[in-house]
């Protein structure tokens, strides 16, 4: 049954989850991808539209198959290879060609731009687990400039991969594979399904880091895209380590058909409610929800003190062109920009409108009176994100002893010696860009 409870749970619920960084999102192959027209309720699955040109071929060659198949793409694909000769299975190179015509299906579709997960970007989440191998969230996360750990299972490897992450790093891992790389690690065909479900659970196993990331109870868990009359679904939940969340929830359309007891069990092993609405309509209500749940940033503020001047303007250089300034709109100020008048006045001006606080720290920066009244009038300040960058070695730590935890430091980096520089350090142009995408994905 449809769970009663779930017309009261507001999506201002989940906001909250994904502003903590407890927010887990499951992509599977059915979740919408591609928009048609203005309307979005209209849409469709990258899934469905790969099976559907691949029925459009096999009709084509005039190749029976299971109607009631639906859109299994594993199915669909291991009938497609096999219409020319059902021996070119045994034949090299009548299968490469049957595979490279597949692949042929496959890349028009899968070498398009998700508009759907585009939008989908904007949000945070702690962990997305994609029941597939497509790169549609990675291309989406690129494009909007944000910062993200990436990683795949290869049913196909011998040792299990160990995922090397920060636990608030953003993470998208493939369960599938990875279309991308050399192709080895995708799940095409049925033989490949039944051999990635019996080595999931053996060797190789799933990162261990990862399991951690999804069995914490306290984040709560969002399916997209699932059929769950699926028995595969079933294990491969139990295989990832999925609790019951304290608020789990999936989407399914009226004319979706789940037996009571599919429901019953998900609910009780796994605490997932069932939610009767458009899977498409719900994510652009969820983003609606999450951009009028933020700050809006439009002004930021750059400190820093003489000896620090070179590092901030060429910081400053690289902030131009970039997408915080040109797409965002924010404008940073920083004292080369005083007029003619009261400096003072103009600098408390600036700061007091200021909802992104840059330090560039050093020794002559912390031991300056007026910086440190400062850095901690800003940090009493409830909305002002912090980006301190340390460009030489100082006790930063005891004259804002409350700094690192209310700020996001972006140089030097966790797992750089720079932590222990005693030197001036010229930040390379790598630096300075992930210094950017640190920032402008702290802000979303």
């Amino acid at each position: 049954m449809i769970d009663e409870q779930l017309k009261h749970v507001k999506i201002d619920e989940l906001i909250k989850y994904i502003k903590a960084n407890r927010c887990i999102l499951f992509l599977g192959p059915q979740a919408p991808t591609f928009n048609f027209g203005d309307d979005t309720d209209i849409w469709e699955s990258h899934t469905d539209l790969y099976c559907s040109n691949l029925k459009k071929e096999l009709i084509s060659d005039k190749v029976v198959f299971d109607p009631d198949a639906g859109n299994n793409p594993y199915y669909l694909a291991t009938k497609y290879i096999h219409r020319i000769d059902e021996n070119n299975r045994f034949d090299v190179e009548l299968r490469k060609e049957a595979e490279d015509k597949e692949n042929e299906i496959f890349k028009k579709v899968y070498d398009r731009e998700s508009d759907i997960y585009n939008e989908l970007a904007v949000i945070p989440f702690n962990t997305i687990i994609n029941f597939s191998f497509d790169d549609f969230m990675c291309r989406a996360l690129k494009k909007g400039g944000y910062q993200f750990a990436y990683d795949f299972y290869n049913y196909n490897g011998t040792e299990p991969k160990i995922l090397q992450v920060d636990d608030d790093m953003p993470l998208v891992y493939n369960l599938f594979g990875d279309a991308t790389e050399d192709g080895k690690s995708r799940i095409k065909f049925e033989r490949d399904q039944i051999l990635f479900l019996r080595k999931i659970n053996s060797t190789p196993s799933l990162p261990t880091r990862l399991k951690d990331r999804i069995k914490d109870e306290s984040k709560s868990c969002i399916f997209l895209g699932f059929n769950f009359n699926e028995w595969p679904f079933r294990f491969l939940l139990d295989t990832l380590g999925v609790p019951r969340s304290e608020l789990s929830l999936t989407l399914i359309s009226d004319s979706a058909s789940v037996a009571v007891m599919t429901y019953d069990f998900y609910n009780e092993c796994f605490g997932i409610r069932f939610l009767k609405q458009s899977p498409n309509r719900f994510i652009y209500d969820l983003i609606k929800a999450y951009k009028a749940s933020i700050v809006e940033h439009k002004y930021g503020y750059l400190s820093y003190d003489d000896a620090n001047e070179s590092t901030a303007s060429t910081f400053s250089s690289y902030l131009k062109p970039h997408n915080l300034n040109r797409k965002r709109g924010i404008k940073f100020w920083d004292r080369s920009m005083v007029q003619s008048g009261v400096i003072k006045e103009q600098i408390k001006i600036n700061l007091d409108k200021s909802t992104i606080y840059i330090p560039f720290l050093s020794n002559d920066f912390i031991t300056n009176p007026d910086y440190e009244e400062e850095v901690n009038y800003i940090m009493s300040k409830k909305d002002v994100l912090i980006f301190p960058v340390i460009v030489r070695n100082c006790d930063w730590t005891n004259v804002f002893p409350t700094l690192d935890k209310r700020a996001t430091i972006i140089l030097p980096s966790k797992h750089t010696s720079l932590l222990n520089a005693t030197n001036n350090y010229s930040a390379t142009e790598e630096d300075y860009r992930r210094m950017l995408t640190i920032i402008n994905t702290k802000i979303r």
